[in-house]
């Protein structure tokens, strides 16, 4: 990764707006959401790791479905093909620091997991918060940085 106030290559932030695989919710911690789920379902995990986590009742216009385990808060990440990883200096399971600049404003988010598969493209995925807590656009830009 790059240091702060060094350039480093740049990837795409996405706000995680898409369907999630079969039994799995990824549910939002914010005012704005609506839903009724078990305590567990704000424990903040890794997408595809659910043991342990929250049971929900999904209702929809053509029925219902219950499930017991399953429904998690993403954690930040940032998915990277091997190459992507080579050029960013970083390995899977490692988690960085990124910072995000908007010409409205600038954050820097911790604990964000390197995701690095040939399945991937490069692209970091946040909640619709932190999106919105930058001003982020459709398509916005963030930097891995060091912060000691």
């Amino acid at each position: 990764g790059g240091n702060a106030g060094q350039k480093s290559p740049s990837f795409e932030v996405d706000d995680g707006n898409r369907p999630r695989g079969k039994g799995a919710v990824e549910a939002v911690r914010h005012r704005g959401a609506k839903g009724e789920y078990d305590g567990r379902a704000g424990t903040v995990k890794e997408s595809g790791d659910i043991a342990g986590s929250g049971a929900c009742k999904l209702i929809g216009p053509k029925g219902e479905v219950e499930i017991s385990e399953g429904v998690i808060v993403a954690k930040r990440h940032i998915h990277l093909t091997p190459a992507d990883a080579e050029e960013l200096g970083v390995t899977d399971k490692q988690v960085v620091w990124v910072k995000l600049e908007t010409p409205e404003r600038s954050a820097v988010l911790g604990d964000v997991v390197c995701r690095v598969s040939e399945k991937y493209a490069r692209a970091m995925h946040i909640d619709t918060d932190e999106s919105n807590a930058v001003g982020a656009p459709r398509e916005l830009y963030g930097e891995i940085i060091t912060i000691n």
